[in-house]
């Protein structure tokens, strides 16, 4: 079974923020499909990081990561 080893929560919103850095209008769906996790498990992350947030809407939207300063 291809069932990914748990990876620990600041390993995954590293993970999350590289992937957002290489494609900023990527989904919440392709995050997950792409660290083995849920699309909920990366909304959840996202809201918790608090420095990523979506800017506009559906397709047309993207990702912005601010700084924590």
């Amino acid at each position: 079974p291809n069932v990914s080893p748990k990876m620990s929560p600041k390993m995954l919103d590293a993970k999350i923020l590289a992937l957002i850095k290489k494609d900023n209008k990527i989904s919440t769906e392709k995050l997950g499909m792409a660290l083995g996790v849920s699309y909920k498990t990366i909304r959840r992350h996202i809201k918790a990081m608090g420095n990523v947030h979506y800017i506009g809407r559906g397709f047309s939207g993207h990702w912005e990561i601010h700084d924590k300063s």
